[in-house]
């Protein structure tokens, strides 16, 4: 006689939605079973990505992991971090917020000619100011000639390549599908042209609003880079929580941040299956959900999610000490300091994203 029941029988709490509810409002919200603690103490880890990615930085540096930092101009002129106000001194090197996945591969660009291209397509001449990089547009320094351009840009990819090559883990936290490009280059920007400064032209600039099948082979040539300077490096995708400011898309902004984050989800779970060394992380839906909270994990504005929350997430993200598995010589040496200034550590949170200016737009 067949054994009674069916293959749902075996499963655990946490596969049922009633049962994981309540035993997280039981059990305190013990919410292990919620993601798997790809973070340890032993790593080096390198981020980019939207806003929201900032919140994982002052978690890591409390807890002595390693927080990988590039050399860039801020550590040779100080004076710059009271102009930094879109956290381009905050992430592992000055690329800022890079809300697309496009936009993380331009990252790898060969130097010289991504360099000459970015100067071609990619920059504006601001009257009595310099140069304005439109994949850089808050970057508080702009370039006096063609040729500071270029070495600007080539300083900021050797910075970058630096840290790559010396990181254990890359977390990448992809928050739009919606982009502006160039249409000479295909360079793609952080936001429209014209938003932060320098000027729209609808004869070089249009929009493209990237499918699950797009992002999914950007985050593939992703990782293919990463493997490039680094085969050891493991990258975790995770998306951002935090919704469009705007939307282009036609609808309204409720149905677009669903549409959009959809095919984010769908890309970047269909990457963790499918390439070896990605994993994913669900941020957006620990915080859309609000399931580690009776509150909303949101803040009055329905955009920011609260500290609070935020920390409950962290806290699944990142294994508990005794979870590390070795320890790093190079950490143990001084090799890798995970020193980062005062100005920057309180600005973390405070930090204004690029993408809220088109609210004034």
């Amino acid at each position: 006689m067949p054994k009674a029941g069916t293959p749902y029988s075996s499963l655990p709490d946490s596969a049922y939605w009633g049962r994981l509810m309540k035993r997280l409002r039981q059990e305190g919200g013990d919410a292990s079973s919620l993601g798997e603690k790809f973070i340890l103490d032993s790593d080096r880890v390198v981020s980019f990505g939207s806003c929201f990615a900032l919140n994982i930085i002052p978690h890591l540096l409390s807890r002595g992991i390693e927080y990988c930092k590039g050399r860039d101009h801020f550590c040779e002129f100080p004076d710059l971090y009271a102009l930094d106000s879109f956290s381009y001194s905050e992430y592992s090197c000055s690329y800022g917020n890079v809300y697309t996945a496009r936009q993380a591969i331009q990252l790898f660009g060969d130097p010289h000619d991504q360099a000459l291209l970015d100067y071609q397509n990619a920059s504006q001449p601001i009257d009595g100011q310099g140069l304005l990089d439109l994949r850089r547009p808050g970057y508080p320094w702009l370039a006096k000639t063609k040729d500071d351009f270029i070495a600007k840009r080539l300083y900021h990819r050797a910075a970058f390549v630096e840290v790559i090559s010396q990181c254990t883990l890359v977390i990448f936290t992809i928050g739009l599908t919606e982009a502006w490009l160039d249409k000479a280059s295909g360079a793609c920007f952080p936001v429209c042209p014209g938003t932060i400064a320098g000027y729209f032209s609808p004869d070089r600039h249009f929009f493209h609003d990237f499918t699950e099948g797009e992002i999914f082979e950007d985050l593939h040539q992703l990782k293919r880079l990463i493997s490039e300077i680094n085969p050891d490096a493991r990258l975790l995708l995770t998306v951002s929580p935090v919704p469009l400011v705007a939307t282009m898309q036609g609808s309204n902004i409720l149905e677009a941040n669903y549409n959009s984050k959809s095919r984010l989800l769908l890309a970047c779970r269909r990457a963790a299956l499918e390439i070896q060394d990605v994993h994913y992380f669900p941020s957006f839906e620990l915080v859309s959900s609000s399931i580690l909270s009776d509150a909303s994990a949101f803040s009055e504005d329905g955009r920011t999610p609260r500290p609070d929350y935020i920390d409950k997430v962290m806290s699944i993200l990142i294994a508990p000490p005794e979870c590390s598995q070795v320890d790093d010589p190079l950490i143990q040496q001084g090799v890798f300091s995970s020193s980062v200034p005062q100005k920057a550590v309180g600005a973390w949170v405070l930090g204004e994203c690029e993408e809220s200016r088109l609210d004034n737009a």
